[in-house]
């Protein structure tokens, strides 16, 4: 899973399909969005079918300037789960015996 940040506003999910498939097969791509206005947040997330190519989108797409603005793209992870999930887990406990 590839992190892709500082993206204007206006870029579309086909439009990072498009993109990233010059590096080869992309199995996923997900812009972030705003649940109550759908507004992009400005990141998003692309997974590639296998890692050869991910390391080609990252070693190319990172650092190119589109839409007047310079991409960040770095291998990370989509987080599972809500903030309220996550708030929700207990700690976990240690017993002492």
């Amino acid at each position: 899973m590839l992190y892709v940040g500082n993206l204007d506003y206006r870029i579309s999910e086909e439009d990072l399909y498009e993109l990233f498939s010059e590096y080869g097969h992309v199995t996923s791509v997900r812009i972030v969005r705003d649940r109550g206005s759908h507004r992009s947040k400005g990141f998003g997330f692309v997974e590639m079918e296998h890692d050869y190519e991910a390391n080609r989108a990252v070693d190319n797409a990172n650092g190119l300037i589109i839409a007047d603005r310079k991409m960040v793209v770095r291998f990370g992870h989509q987080a599972s789960g809500t903030r309220s999930e996550k708030r929700m887990k207990a700690p976990s406990r240690h017993s002492y015996q």
